[in-house]
C-alpha cells in the first residue's frame, strides 16, 4: 500500500472539490504534532495484537514493541511520545471494547435469567447508568441489584468499578458483582460472584477532603470470587440448563484461568 493510500484509508485525506486534502485533524495542529497524530491513526488503524494489553505489556516508554519503536523512528517520534500515544490509543480502543463486550454480557445474563425465571429481571443499564448496577432480578420475593462485569480474557482478569457503583454496593445489602466470562459469541462461558465482603477492600483511598477517585481498576483472582450466583438457593447448575435452553450450551470454565472450581 502506498503512503497515499494509507493515508486515505486511513482517513486522513480525503476528497474535496480542490482534490484530495489533509483532514482538519491535521492541519489543524502544530507541525511538531503531526508526527505524534500520524502514529496514533497508525496504531488505531493497524490494532497490533499487544494494543489490547499495552497497559500491563509496556510499563514504561523503555519497553516499545519493536513494530510501534520502528514507526516511531520513522515519523521521528521520540520513545516517551511513542508510549504516550500507545497508552492515549490504548485507553480508547479498551473503552469502546469494554463497552460493547460489558452489554453484551448484561443482555446474555437477562436472557439466561428470563429463560429460568420469566418476568424477573428489569436491564436498568439500557435507560441510565446512574443506578450503581446493571440489572434488578427478582428472586423470591427479593429485588437483587446486580452489576455486570464481563471480559473475553481467559487469564488476567481485570474489572472496572466506578465512584457510584462502589458506594452503592457498600450501603445496599442486595447489590452483588457477577463477574462473566464469555466466549467468541458472547455468549456466557464462566459466571461468578464476587462476595461483598470483599469490596471495601478493593477501593483507593482518599487521602485529602479535596480529592476523590471516581473509577479505578481491579485485578482479580480465582480466590476472590465465588462460583456462580452466591444469593441464590438453588444449584448454579440451573443456569446452566438455562444456557443450554437458548442454544449456548453448558457453562464450560476450562480456559478462564480466574474461574473458582468450588
Amino acid at each position: 500500500m502506498s503512503a497515499f493510500e494509507w493515508l486515505k484509508s486511513a482517513g486522513l485525506l480525503i476528497e474535496s472539490q480542490d482534490g484530495h486534502v489533509l483532514t482538519n485533524e491535521i492541519v489543524a495542529v502544530t507541525a511538531d504534532y503531526i508526527p505524534y497524530a500520524l502514529f496514533e491513526r497508525a496504531l488505531e488503524f493497524a490494532r497490533p495484537a499487544w494494543l489490547s494489553d499495552a497497559d500491563s505489556l509496556i510499563p514504561d516508554d523503555g519497553e516499545l514493541p519493536e513494530d510501534a519503536r520502528g514507526l516511531a523512528t520513522a515519523l521521528g517520534l521520540g520513545n516517551k511520545a511513542a508510549y504516550s500515544a500507545i497508552q492515549s490509543i490504548h485507553g480508547k480502543v479498551d473503552l469502546a471494547s469494554r463497552a460493547m463486550i460489558g452489554y453484551s454480557g448484561e443482555k446474555a445474563l437477562v436472557q439466561i435469567l428470563e429463560t429460568r425465571w420469566p418476568g424477573s429481571t428489569l436491564h436498568v443499564a439500557q435507560y441510565s447508568d446512574a443506578f450503581g448496577f446493571d440489572i434488578r432480578f427478582r428472586y423470591q420475593s427479593v429485588d437483587w441489584h446486580l452489576e455486570v462485569k464481563s471480559t473475553v480474557r481467559r487469564g488476567r482478569l481485570k474489572i472496572y468499578m466506578s465512584r457510584n457503583e462502589y458506594e452503592v454496593g457498600s450501603r445496599d445489602p442486595h447489590w452483588r458483582l457477577i463477574v462473566l466470562g464469555l466466549d467468541e459469541n458472547y455468549h456466557i462461558a464462566a459466571l461468578a460472584t464476587l462476595p461483598s465482603r470483599h469490596l471495601g477492600t478493593l477501593a483507593p483511598v482518599d487521602t485529602t477532603a479535596s480529592g476523590r477517585w471516581q473509577a479505578a481498576s481491579f485485578e482479580l483472582k480465582a480466590e476472590d470470587l465465588i462460583r456462580g450466583m452466591d444469593f441464590l438457593s438453588e444449584p448454579w447448575n440451573c443456569l446452566q440448563r438455562a444456557s443450554g435452553k437458548l442454544g449456548y450450551g453448558d457453562f464450560s470454565e476450562s480456559g478462564f484461568a480466574w474461574m473458582p472450581t468450588m
